[in-house]
C-alpha cells in the first residue's frame, strides 16, 4: 500500500465512523498559500480536530509539523491534533498534539 492509499483509506474510515455516529460538524482539508497542509480538519461547535496521516511506523516530531501553530490561522481553538500512522507507539508533542496508531483511533 502507497502512503496516498493510506491516507485515503484512514480518511475513508474516519468519514464512515464520522456519519455513522450522526457527526454534527463539517470535514475539511486544509491547505494554506504557504505550504501548511492538515489531511483532515473536523469542525465542531466549540472548535477544530486536525488529523494528519502517515504511513511511517516511526512518527517524528517533524510528521506533526504542520499541526503547530494552527490557532494563529483558524477562527475556532484547535481542540487536540492527532497524527494518525503505524508507529505502535502513543507520542505527544507539545500539548495538544498526540500520535497514535490508526488502529487505536479508529477503533
Amino acid at each position: 500500500m502507497s502512503g496516498n492509499e493510506f491516507e485515503s483509506a484512514i480518511a475513508a474510515e474516519i468519514y464512515k465512523q464520522l456519519k455513522a455516529i450522526g457527526f454534527n460538524g463539517s470535514l475539511y482539508h486544509l491547505r494554506t498559500h504557504d505550504g501548511k497542509e492538515i489531511d483532515i480538519l473536523l469542525e465542531t461547535e466549540n472548535g477544530y480536530i486536525p488529523i494528519e496521516i502517515k504511513m511511517t511506523a516511526n512518527v517524528t516530531r517533524k510528521d506533526a509539523k504542520h499541526l503547530f501553530k494552527l490557532d494563529e490561522i483558524l477562527d475556532k481553538p484547535v481542540i487536540k491534533s492527532f497524527v494518525l500512522s503505524n508507529d505502535h507507539d502513543i507520542k505527544t508533542f507539545g500539548d495538544s498534539i498526540i500520535a497514535m496508531p490508526a488502529a487505536m483511533f479508529l477503533s
